[in-house]
């Protein structure tokens, strides 16, 4: 098997895995700092912080399986650096528990875009390794069902 392949795909999946990493520190951020103690606002942020971090440790595990292609961050520096992730840090607007869910729902409809992207491009390559196109299934699944928090949440700021 040709090795570009999965050198692209290993190039998207640290993409994502920065992105995921982000993703963590941007909903742990905002649950931090919300203003008002709005608890509904905080639970979602905490809960969708906890499934960023799952969505990351799939990718760095796919990515550790991968022979000599793939890049796992050893510090925060380097998440930064890796890939140019495709959606990045989303700085927050404000601490009010509406920009706050504004700002995520940035950042989620960016990760859906990605994915979709993502797995349409890997549709069309041989790469090594099992089970990452079902793992990215599933994860844009879970970015799709955040928006859709996320949104609903707005309604009821």
């Amino acid at each position: 098997m040709d090795n570009s392949g999965t050198r692209l795909v290993a190039k998207y999946v640290e993409k994502a895995l920065a992105d995921e990493l982000f993703a963590h520190y941007q909903y742990w951020l905002g649950s931090v700092i919300v203003a008002d103690d709005f608890e509904t606002v905080i639970s979602q942020l905490v809960e969708h912080m906890g499934d960023e971090e799952d969505h990351a440790t799939e990718l760095a595990v796919w990515l550790s399986r991968v022979p000599r292609e793939g890049k796992i961050p050893y510090s925060m520096s380097e998440i930064g650096s890796l890939g140019k992730q495709e959606c990045g840090y989303i700085y927050p607007s404000g601490n009010t528990p509406g920009s706050l869910v504004a700002d995520a729902l940035k950042g989620e409809k960016c990760a859906i875009k990605f994915y979709t992207k993502f797995l349409d491009e890997i549709s069309q390559v041989e790469y090594y390794g099992s089970g990452l196109a079902r793992s990215l299934e599933i994860i844009l699944a879970k970015e799709k069902e955040h928006a859709r928090d996320l949104e609903k949440l707005l309604t009821q700021i």
